[in-house]
């Protein structure tokens, strides 16, 4: 499935750009829980977003 390859790497890079942007301007070194779970939830629905539909063959 080539389709779920590029999806993890689309849902990955959105989640590590909210967490970079998330925390680029705090004072820490960590990351508040907040920015994590915002991360976690946009990069699932950049998962699902880019889901095919069901009717279409994934080549």
């Amino acid at each position: 499935m080539k389709n779920r390859g590029i999806r993890t790497i689309v849902a990955l890079a959105v989640g590590l750009a909210v967490v970079y942007f998330g925390s680029a301007n705090r004072d820490g070194d960590r990351v508040s829980n907040s920015v994590l779970l915002l991360a976690a939830a946009a990069a699932l629905i950049v998962w699902f977003a880019t889901k095919p539909s069901a009717n279409t063959p994934v080549k």
